[in-house]
């Protein structure tokens, strides 16, 4: 009897045994399924969040979910199509700062560069040039003319405050780019001499000019610019008339303008003549200067060369202390004025060189137009404003001198037969009505540009 009731107390303890082992599995069980039952509708809420849309949502709930079944590779792809929406957007900040988490992924390294190319167009057209330029020197584009542009444009800000060493070592870091060399010595100029200058002047052109003044602007630039043909589309619906008769007449009239008031600018361009082309909406209005001296692809390098000339010229007059910080601009002008007369003879022949400033300045020989587009030209680099005055068959200078508008000939101050060494003083600084007793122009003609030289 007690040998049975042993062996029945040792199978009840083995049940419970058995039992309380079959109750903790279950236990273990249960707590191993129920978070992946979690995690799985986690998951699933997830992904839905991600399939509508919500890259925001699905990025917070796929960090959560941490290396459960592709939630890493849903994660990368949140944030990159979160970056593409912005992109849309051009907010490129944003899409920057999120496809920059996730450069391994799929071609996001391409887009960080796309990107920041991108951001550095916006830089550009608000006029943030440095920051373009951090943002461009790291793409794989060739983005070297782009850099260019914005060393250019952050030079020029530098050098109209008169900081003009940081303008030079911006200037000499793109040497070869439009007239940097050039304005790098205008800036040493400007720097020995104390003058506020006159070099570069700004142009701000119209989309699409329309008056006098528009294409005044245009064509001045185009002129500074070296650009022989310059091409402006028109968007909307135009006639033919509008654009052979109004632009056209337009264009006509301003040149003829101009081209006397800056003789410095125009003295190698004889005319100038004007293309369209209409094409629905979008017409295209071509404006092209055209040389009787040279050959236009070789525009470009004379006008750079003449202005290379004079600034030496300005450079040997400071260096020899002809030229001093302490001079008033009739002492400047005087002495340029006695420099044309002692280096230039007139050209009784009239080679067709003698009527530009490169060839006055080279040759040593010009008749009136090449003289005063020389003179114009160094009194502009030593700070001195100018224009040019004509009639039908003269040129010379009006400047403002401390103020006082007095006329200046080169021509008629150099004598003929030549004089070594001579000039004659009657054709210097004189007013008005002095000047009128001996050259007859229209002087309504020239009124308001009168009054603008005056106000400088």
């Amino acid at each position: 009897m007690t040998i049975i009731k042993d062996y029945i107390k040792r199978i009840l303890m083995i049940i419970a045994i058995f039992s309380v082992i079959l109750i903790v599995s279950f236990i273990t069980l249960a707590i191993i399924i129920t978070p992946d039952i979690n995690l799985s509708e986690d998951y699933d809420e997830a992904v839905s969040i991600y399939n509508n849309g919500n890259y925001d949502r699905a990025i917070v709930l796929f960090e959560e979910l941490g290396d459960y079944g592709d939630s890493d590779e849903l994660l990368k792809d949140s944030i990159y199509k979160k970056s593409n929406n912005y992109a849309l957007r051009n907010d490129w900040v944003a899409a920057i700062d999120a496809i920059s988490q996730i450069v391994d992924y799929k071609d996001s390294e391409n887009l960080l560069n796309e990107y920041n190319y991108n951001y550095a167009l916006e830089k550009i057209e608000n006029k943030e040039w440095q920051v373009a330029i951090e943002l461009l020197e790291g793409s794989d584009k060739d983005v070297k003319a782009l850099i260019n542009q914005c060393k250019y444009e952050l030079a020029l800000e530098e050098y109209h405050k008169n900081n003009w060493e940081t303008a030079t070592g911006l200037f000499a870091e793109i040497k070869d780019y439009k007239d940097s060399e050039l304005l790098i010595y205008q800036c040493g100029i400007n720097k020995v001499l104390g003058i506020e200058p006159i070099f570069p002047e700004e142009y701000i052109l119209p989309d699409m000019p329309v008056s006098i003044s528009d294409f005044e602007d245009v064509i001045t630039y185009m002129a500074v610019s070296n650009i022989m043909e310059y091409d402006i589309i028109y968007k909307g619906t135009f006639s033919m008339d509008y654009f052979s008769s109004t632009l056209s007449d337009n264009v006509f009239d301003a040149f003829q303008h101009i081209s006397n008031l800056y003789i410095e600018n125009f003295s190698h361009i004889k005319a100038i003549n004007v293309l369209y082309k209409i094409d629905g909406t979008e017409s295209t209005f071509t404006i092209k200067l055209e040389s009787d001296y040279i050959d236009e692809y070789k525009t470009e390098d004379y006008y750079k060369k003449f202005r290379l000339e004079a600034y030496k010229v300005i450079n040997d007059l400071i260096e020899e202390g002809q030229l001093t910080s302490h001079m008033s601009d009739k002492e400047k002008a005087k002495v340029l004025y006695e420099w044309v007369a002692y280096n230039l003879e007139y050209d009784t022949k009239e080679n067709l060189q003698s009527f530009n400033g490169y060839g006055a300045i080279t040759t040593k020989k010009a008749v009136c137009q090449g003289y005063t587009a020389l003179y114009n030209l160094l009194c502009k680099i030593v700070g001195i404003d100018v224009i040019g005055v004509a009639n039908i068959d003269h040129i010379w200078t009006l400047a403002n001198l401390e103020g006082e508008l007095l006329y200046i000939d080169t021509t008629w101050g150099d004598p003929v037969p030549d004089e070594k060494n001579y000039c004659n003083m009657e054709y210097f600084a004189v007013d008005e009505e002095t000047f009128s007793k001996s050259h007859k122009w229209d002087k309504e003609a020239y009124y308001s540009q009168i009054q603008e030289l005056q106000s400088k």
